[in-house]
């Protein structure tokens, strides 16, 4: 199957593009900022596969509604009439409590707008596991400050109860959104959980001698329901060994970057390896997709 995949640089594109490609679907990835370039060019040149995963968010306040709302729109316009539109939003989005929800809301109003195509809306809860160093998860940076051994300090809104989910379970519901019933779904494992104890379990497993506890607010954000899961869908991975994984990566990351040769003697950017995962336009290759010139600084990905 030929997917355009957006948000490929992203904390879910960055496991979801490999797993794709690894399951034998012909993956056309593409950042944050070039995806409507992509996603018209898809509509181009692929006369019978139609399929789009789209993943591209803004989670800061500048540039919010352009990318959630409006680049959403450029993405579903893309997709002809029977294709498959499959969409990462917020378990939050229906209560819309701040500005990314609400624009998660609305890029799900124009989505279910187009009745003559397959849409998958998957409703992601709080998602944590092993990504991108710049990933900006909570859960996640609690577990690199862990790591780091470097103070950990809860505030305000870390009083609050969340549905904590690993990134591989995720992932899974992902896969099997390609071929689900259309429809909105909610990817998480249904358990509360607060910061504060998920923070304990953290330094518990780390050695860390624990965070310093300011005053605290308390909120539910909304848990996922066993009876909205996709079908045939469960989560594997809980929380306690969830955050093992994601420790054992980050340390493991950590001894990596520590053996890494001087900056002299690193491979330039490119694409290394057989797997089928390519980047969207490249101004410096003057193309869309295939392979670039060794070196190019348009390059994203890379297939080890």
């Amino acid at each position: 199957m030929r997917i355009l995949l957006s948000g490929i640089s992203g904390f879910l594109g960055s496991a979801i593009g490999p797993a794709l490609s690894a399951a034998g679907h012909d993956v056309w990835a593409d950042d944050l900022r070039l995806s409507w370039q992509a996603a018209a060019d898809y509509k181009a040149r692929s006369p019978r596969e139609r399929v789009i995963v789209h993943l591209a968010a803004n989670t800061r306040d500048e540039g919010d509604w352009y990318v959630n709302v409006w680049g959403t729109a450029q993405m579903v316009a893309a997709l002809p009439p029977g294709g498959r539109f499959v969409f990462a939003s917020s378990i939050a989005a229906p209560a819309a409590r701040d500005g990314y929800e609400q624009n998660k809301l609305l890029a799900e109003g124009i989505i279910q707008a187009r009745p003559d195509i397959e849409a998958v809306i998957l409703r992601c809860a709080n998602v944590f596991g092993p990504g991108p160093r710049n990933q900006r998860t909570v859960l996640n940076q609690i577990i690199r400050q862990a790591v780091a051994g470097e103070p950990i300090r809860l505030y305000l809104a870390a009083g609050g109860i969340r549905d904590y989910v690993f990134l591989d379970n995720v992932v899974s519901a992902f896969l099997l959104a390609l071929d689900a019933p259309p429809g909105t779904y909610d990817v998480g494992t249904g358990t509360a959980h607060s910061l504060v104890n998920a923070t304990w379990e953290v330094c518990r497993q780390t050695g860390h001698p624990g965070p310093t506890i300011g005053e605290l607010t308390y909120s539910h954000a909304p848990l996922a329901l066993e009876s909205r899961w996709l079908p045939g869908w469960k989560p594997t991975v809980t929380l306690e060994p969830g955050i093992a994984r994601t420790v054992a990566a980050l340390r493991a990351q950590e001894s990596r970057t520590q053996e890494q040769p001087p900056e002299a003697e690193r491979k330039p950017p490119g694409r290394y390896g057989t797997g089928r995962i390519w980047t969207g336009f490249c101004p410096e290759c003057d193309q869309y997709g295939g392979r670039h010139t060794i070196g190019c600084p348009s390059v994203t990905v890379i297939v080890r």
